[in-house]
């Protein structure tokens, strides 16, 4: 990591990542729970839309954002015991 570019590819790695999760977030709402499969066309197709704009982010924001994100599951697997137990916000 040299350069702004390589730090600008991974903040869009991470923003892209978090948006594909509220999109499936959002497809899983509406088609598996509300069973509203027309509601969820639109988030169908930003997932797919993002997922084309993520796929062509450089490699190295790839492998950082990809550690990064494996960490962060370990460490959450961690404090949840095996994730067993819920997470409270602190207030």
């Amino acid at each position: 990591m040299e350069s702004l570019q390589d730090l600008t590819s991974i903040v869009n790695f991470g923003a892209l990542t978090a948006y594909v999760l509220l999109l499936v977030s959002l497809t899983y709402l509406f088609v598996k729970s509300e069973k509203k499969i027309l509601y969820g066309i639109m988030p169908v197709v930003g997932l797919i839309v993002t997922l084309l704009i993520w796929w062509g982010l450089d490699i190295n924001a790839k492998i950082v954002g990809f550690t990064w994100l494996v960490l962060g599951i370990i460490y959450l697997a961690y404090i949840t015991k095996g994730f067993k137990i819920k997470t409270r916000l602190p207030v």
